[in-house]
């Protein structure tokens, strides 16, 4: 199965986005516009329909069209979201479809993929998903990073409450190697608060390049700085740090540290770190907790959202 992400963005009909949202949401379906003008029809087959489509657009505006009919397949997903950025997951029980209701020609949702959606928590969004929204196509796959299929896929089970899709973690033990640059930074961002170290928001800044956000002790109220780098390829070295005023939290995701000793220097140890997000789950966000929760399962494997 395959994982996609949709825009609904009508440019036709009533040309309402957050109408053609709750058309969405009311019948059960994801899709686009690109109708045809075919009078007191509102179902056709593919090759009718791309025959007629080809008479009134050019080839490259049936791209997403050909695209959703060629790609999406029953029990693949689909991330959406609507106009407050509220995100959703739809599991596909039917292809393809063009069905060019007059309410439907009003939302512009003719070529339709019918679709379960449920509504997804907002920390459970994980920010490689935030991401595939930028690009303007209608609709593309998200391939990258290739377990996002399986965050999807446990993610479905869990806020459907059905066991849908069967996920073998294949002796995968490594936290690391599943959580992406910004949970990685938010897992130490936790790790710190919790010992005290309250978190600056809109603390990180582009020009900040030396570190990720600033840190004010809740006791002492001493100042501090966090740097988190992941992969096992990078490195953190603490000379790189040791002008600074500042304490410094250093988080390297396979303890990847060099350099001399400083005392206002810290190194975090990965383990010390994975052993608090798995003695903690109930304060993590979603999008780090159902990793955690998939190499380590809680007795409920439905429980936590």
């Amino acid at each position: 199965m395959a994982v996609f992400r949709i825009h609904i963005r009508p440019s036709g009909g009533a040309n309402d986005q957050e109408m053609s949202f709750n058309y969405c949401l009311i019948h059960g379906v994801l899709g686009m516009g690109w109708a045809v003008d075919q009078a007191g029809i509102a179902q056709l087959a593919w090759d009718d329909y791309i025959a007629a489509a080809e008479q009134e657009y050019e080839y490259r505006e049936l791209q997403n069209v050909r695209y959703m009919h060629r790609e999406v397949q029953v029990d693949d997903l689909i991330w959406t979201r609507n106009t407050m950025g509220r995100y959703y997951l739809g599991r596909v029980v039917n292809p393809w479809e063009y069905l060019a209701t007059p309410e439907a020609l009003q939302a512009d949702i003719v070529n339709i993929c019918h679709c379960e959606l449920e509504a997804v928590p907002a920390d459970a969004v994980p920010g490689k998903v935030v991401a595939s929204f930028r690009p303007p196509r209608t609709i593309q796959a998200i391939r990258n990073p290739p377990w996002m299929t399986t965050y999807s896929q446990l993610l479905w089970n869990r806020i459907s409450g059905i066991q849908q899709y069967a996920v073998n973690h294949q002796g995968i033990a490594d936290i690391y190697a599943l959580l992406d640059d910004l949970e990685t930074e938010n897992a130490v961002a936790i790790y710190l608060q919790m010992n005290g170290w309250l978190y600056v928001p809109g603390s990180r800044r582009p020009y900040t390049m030396g570190y990720e956000y600033i840190l004010i002790h809740s006791q002492t109220f001493e100042r501090a700085v966090v740097q988190v780098k992941t992969g096992d390829a990078t490195q953190l070295d603490r000379d790189d740090f040791a002008d600074f005023e500042e304490r410094v939290f250093l988080f390297q995701s396979y303890g990847n540290y060099n350099g001399a000793m400083y005392n206002h220097v810290e190194c975090i140890d990965p383990d010390e770190l994975q052993e608090f997000l798995f003695n903690n789950r109930n304060i993590l966000p979603q999008s780090i907790r159902l990793w955690v929760d998939f190499i380590d399962p809680p007795d409920d494997p439905l429980a936590g959202l």
